[in-house]
Formats: C-alpha cells, structure tokens, sequence
C-alpha cells in the first residue's frame, strides 16, 4: 500500500512539472552585469519585486496566459511582456521600448546583502557581528525605523557624485550632517510626538569606512539630541538564507579613542570585544580643525 501511495505521489507530481517561470530572477541590460532589480514569480499569479530590498518588496499580480507584468515606478521598473527562450527572459517595458533580459537566480546563487543596497546605489559591506553578542537583535523592518547609510556611490555621474566616493544618506536621499535636525523635524510631523519618540536610528555603515568619518556622523547625532542609535553588521556568510543582518543598540554617551583611521568593521568589533579600554569623551579631537569630507 505505501509503494502504491509513493508511485500515486510521483505520477501527479510528473504530470504537473513545476513552471519554469516560477522563481527568483536577476533582472540585467542586455550586455551588462550590473543587477536592475529583481523579480519573484510565485504560484497563484504574484509577482513580487526587489522581494529582499533594503527598500521593502513590492507585490503585484501577473498575467501568464498574455506574458504581461504590471510594474510601477515605486519598483523601479514599468509595465513588462516577456518570452521565455532557454532559461532566459527577454523583457520588454512596454511603455519606454526598452530591453532587460533575466536570468534565474535562486539558494546560494544569491548574494542577498548585495540585492539588500542594491536600488540604494551605493557599495556597502556591512561589519560581521556575531549573534551571541550581548544586546545583538535581528533586524525587522519596523514602521518606525530612520535609516542612516554610509558608503561609496556606485555610478559615475549619479545625481553629481562620482563613482566611488563615499557619501552620506538619510533614507534614499544624499544628505550631510547639517540635515540631521531635519531628520528630526520630519518624523515628528508624519508620526506625531508620541510616534517620533519610538523612532528607531538604524547605522548602516560599509566595515571600511575610516573612524573619523563614522565619528563624525555619530558626534552630529548626539549634538541632536539623539542618545542611541543601532549599528547594523551581517552574518560572515552574505549567500541565499545564511544572510541576515543584526542591530546593536548603541549608546552616543560612550567613550572611546581610537586612532582616527582604524575601520570601522575594526571599531565595531574591539566595542563588542571590550577591547576599547582607554576612554575620553565621545567626540570628534579638535573638532573646529577638521573637514567635514561628508559635506
């Protein structure tokens, strides 16, 4: 009787092969490598975009019967019909003309912390932290959470910065330390007083980035009022389901010194290791005497 269940469950599941446009797919311009967005085509006609986005997915629903794909510009991409030729998409957004074509992409194919700050455009490798750390949380997304990025721009020419240079945003906009207070102001009219006191200040902040400029950023919070503050770091492993990212919170009232130009990965690490023993006030040294390169 089992074997005629197992030959019964191979049978249906020979005669209903799994679509092969079910999945995860890296979306490209034709000819280069660098990742557009991403695309999930799930059962029940969802499509799901830029599904591990720093940003958040976005779903909709697809027609498979007239291979059309609704986009919207909140992900970046527009209306889309496709054909599938060996294990390749070829998409065409159907308002603008344009090409993309998309490769499936799925487990340990992705490098998941890279689709993370993909639609950010900027190049950030988050610090390793390790889980066991004491007051170490899993990042969630939360309603309430302000981003603070800090990396390199990745394009050159992108909205006047060049490629490479490493720059300063507050959610999806580049900013500079001045517009902190504004920051503020901001959540407390969308949420209110009461939302504005349970906003969370997420760091992420690219493991290279020298000391002083991470001092920087986080002297101009405290000088706003801002007593703590979470830095983000990454599991060692960035490919398929290992990847997930971790907060520590963090105090603006602590005290250290560190040679300016230790890295911040460096930095982080010695924190959590109390390896930062000889302490002084949290602030940047001879403040009035230093360039502020964010600005």
């Amino acid at each position: 009787m089992r074997k005629c269940f197992l030959g019964l469950f191979l049978l249906l599941n020979a005669c209903n092969p799994k679509d092969p446009l079910f999945g995860h797919w890296h979306l490209y311009y034709p000819g280069s490598n660098r990742l557009i967005g991403t695309i999930d085509l799930l059962e029940h006609d969802v499509v799901v975009f830029n599904r591990y986005s720093f940003y958040g997915p976005q779903r909709s629903y697809w027609d498979r019967s007239a291979k059309y794909i609704p986009g919207g510009r909140e992900c970046g991409l527009l209306n889309m019909t496709y054909q599938l030729r060996n294990d390749t998409l070829y998409i065409e957004q159907t308002s603008l003309g344009s090409q993309l074509v998309a490769t499936k992409c799925e487990g340990r194919c992705c490098d998941r912390q890279a689709e993370f700050f993909n639609l950010l455009d900027m190049e950030i490798d988050l610090p390793v932290l390790d889980s066991n750390y004491n007051g170490i949380i899993e990042y969630e997304r939360h309603l309430f959470d302000q981003s603070i990025s800090l990396g390199d721009t990745r394009f050159l020419g992108y909205n006047g910065y060049n490629s490479g240079k490493r720059r300063l945003k507050i959610g999806g906009k580049f900013a500079t330390t001045r517009d902190f207070p504004f920051m503020e102001e901001l959540s407390r009219i969308r949420f209110g007083q009461d939302g504005s006191k349970r906003m969370r200040y997420l760091l992420f902040i690219d493991q290279f980035t020298a000391y002083y400029q991470v001092n920087e950023v986080l002297t101009a919070l405290q000088e706003n009022g801002l007593d703590q503050v979470y830095l983000a770091g990454r599991t060692a492993k960035v490919k398929g389901d290992d990847f997930r990212i971790f907060l520590f919170p963090f105090s603006l009232d602590h005290q250290s010194t560190v040679d300016d130009h230790l890295e911040y990965g460096q930095w982080i690490r010695m924190l959590l290791d109390g390896s930062l023993t000889t302490t002084i006030p949290f602030s940047l040294k001879n403040a009035k005497n230093v360039s502020y390169s964010l600005e």
